[in-house]
């Protein structure tokens, strides 16, 4: 799966830079961490809800609305 926003994110399940981890919150609410890349092919990541029934739409609502969160996984 590949999903690009008007403002140039891109993930792309291809690119091992890329990813979308998913933690429960105590009411069962879903976040995605999304790890995708920008136009000038760096890192960017985000977070917000998540939901498994539209998985690409809440990878792609997290792109462009969700807040920043720093890096968390050791770069390979």
């Amino acid at each position: 799966m590949r999903i690009e926003t008007e403002s140039g994110l891109v993930f792309d399940e291809a690119d091992p830079r890329c990813f979308c981890d998913i933690n429960i919150l105590q009411r069962s609410d879903l976040i995605g961490f999304v790890q995708c890349l920008d136009n000038t092919n760096n890192t960017r990541r985000y977070m917000g809800h998540y939901r498994h029934d539209n998985r690409a739409g809440s990878i792609k609502q997290i792109m462009d609305l969700g807040g920043k969160w720093p890096r968390l996984r050791p770069e390979d």
